[in-house]
């Protein structure tokens, strides 16, 4: 293995490693936002290459040794575990008992999805999000036309002003719980498509779902990549001298 191949096992594991300070980053910023789902991170190794002993002393002519060359980020998932509920007691703060998403009408028109059940509503009385984004609904009576005031929703999603229907959330489910990526402002979008939820999901009017963020697994992930990029870059630094040392003698 020549000086080269080691500067690119070196930027390949600094790559990785900075992909992971960020998205772990990312994690801990977000630790306290409602509803928002981690980031894990995936990595593997690279294709190996053949060593033999005219490459290296490996003391039999015949062995045959492979070295790694380098690090992959494979990707990063969402973490679809279950953040603690918190009761608020606020009418239009919702949270989903299961594995059912609402969803969420984003300025492009498409739904995505996400936890964060925060709703409010807007100058024209419906739902929307924090973000200000509409909420899906099946509305029996255009939203316009909802009564102020504090709403009553069921835990099948149904939505009432006291005795009257006005209509039901749209609550929904990944087909592949970890093809969700994360698309900013604590939405998701589901790769592998999604279906309307079942009945193993419920509505839980006046509580919202926390981050499932555990801080102490963040920070001390956060210091073990913070120390293995540290050693990548000593390393590259210290291969980069060796060359500019063989350099100047061969000039």
């Amino acid at each position: 293995m020549n000086l080269n191949s080691i500067l690119s096992i070196n930027r390949t594991g600094l790559n990785g490693l900075q992909n992971n300070l960020d998205n772990v980053s990312h994690n801990i910023a977000n630790a306290n936002t409602v509803g928002y789902k981690g980031i894990i991170n995936s990595f593997n190794e690279l294709m190996n290459n053949n060593l033999t002993n005219s490459d290296g002393a490996l003391g039999n002519s015949n062995a045959r040794v492979d070295s790694n060359t380098g690090l992959n980020a494979a990707g990063a998932r969402v973490d679809d575990q279950v953040g603690e509920f918190e009761t608020t007691g606020r009418a239009l703060d919702m949270a989903i008992n299961g594995n059912a998403f609402f969803g969420i009408i984003g300025p492009d028109g498409n739904t995505y999805l996400t936890k964060a059940g925060n709703f409010h509503r807007d100058a024209n009385k419906g739902l929307i999000a924090s973000n200000g984004y509409r909420v899906a609904v099946d509305a029996q009576v255009p939203e316009q036309n909802w009564p102020a005031g504090d709403l009553k929703v069921s835990s099948d999603g149904t939505i009432r002003s006291g005795d009257q229907v006005l209509g039901s959330l749209r609550l929904f489910e990944p087909n592949n719980a970890h093809s969700l990526v994360s698309v900013g402002d604590n939405l998701y979008l589901a790769n592998g498509g999604f279906r309307a939820a079942g009945a193993g999901s419920s509505v839980m009017q006046g509580t919202l779902e926390s981050s499932n963020v555990d801080l102490a697994t963040q920070m001390t992930e956060l210091l073990t990549a913070q120390r293995s990029y540290q050693m990548n870059a000593r390393a590259a630094s210290a291969t980069d001298e060796m060359m500019e040392t063989i350099n100047h003698f061969t000039d």
